[in-house]
């Protein structure tokens, strides 16, 4: 449950009807992951001018997480978010997101965001899964995500982003909500072999450094629309390591003035 952005995440299980109703009702954000709770050691860094953080045991009274690829510790939760401009076509549509199969055999629910047949937007939505068993390993969490979603690709184009278990998922108290079935669950497979080692996230500094490299071309002094572009890039190039993506997005909104 969120209390900030990289850090002071609360690690909390919920029942189906407990999240149905912390997104729809409540509107809370929400991570998928769950995340080893821990604090920072006040005005303290490390050999490498990093604040030193010490983890301490789940359960402890006011824990918070910090999400962060090391920190992870496991989730049974999948989001997939579709967000259709009017402009641009369709893909999956509200209506058709109900009788979808793969959702009504496996999904427990579905809500609109709040951007939801705004003004030239179209359908915008999230899906909710339950996995049949919990996931330990943050690699292995993406890449069967990923592999599950482009499974629903049709040939024109289908779901709009898959989400990491760092990414924050914001609630929308008053939402539209379609129910599948609470007692649903999504089978875990192995993903596809294109899919194993393609993840969608960047791993280390070196793969970090090539990122910005990349970002150092294109300025920020852009468009709405590049600007909405280059948002969405950082946010999945770094899903499994919030902080990360946090401080090198802002470090490109600044870059030009």
């Amino acid at each position: 449950v969120y209390q900030g952005l990289g850090n002071g995440w609360i690690s909390q299980e919920m029942t189906p009807e407990e999240l149905l109703d912390r997104l729809t009702v409540v509107g809370e954000a929400i991570a998928p992951g769950h995340y080893q709770p821990g604090h920072y050691v006040a005005d303290t860094r490390d050999d490498t001018g990093e604040r030193i953080w010490v983890p301490i045991p789940e359960g402890t009274l006011g824990a918070t997480g910090r999400k962060a690829r090391e920190t992870f510790l496991r989730s049974n939760v999948y989001f997939i978010d579709y967000d259709n401009e009017s402009d641009k076509g369709e893909n999956l549509s509200w209506d058709a997101a109900k009788e979808e199969p793969l959702f009504n055999r496996s999904a427990l629910f579905a809500y609109t965001t709040p951007s939801h047949q705004t003004v030239g937007k179209g359908d915008r939505f999230r899906v909710v899964f339950r996995l049949a068993e919990t996931i330990t390993d943050v690699d292995a969490y993406i890449n069967h995500h990923r592999g599950m979603c482009e499974g629903l690709i049709p040939a024109e184009g289908g779901f709009d982003r898959s989400m990491g278990p760092a990414q924050c998922v914001f609630g929308n108290p008053g939402a539209l909500v379609h129910v599948y079935n609470l007692e649903n669950t999504l089978e875990v497979q192995q993903p596809s072999p294109r899919s194993v080692g393609q993840g969608i996230h960047h791993h280390g500094p070196e793969d970090l450094e090539r990122l910005r490299n990349t970002l150092d071309l294109i300025s920020s002094d852009c468009d709405h629309h590049t600007w909405k572009q280059v948002a969405s890039c950082v946010r999945n190039l770094t899903s499994a390591n919030e902080e990360e993506g946090l401080d090198l997005w802002l470090w490109w909104c600044g870059k030009d003035g």
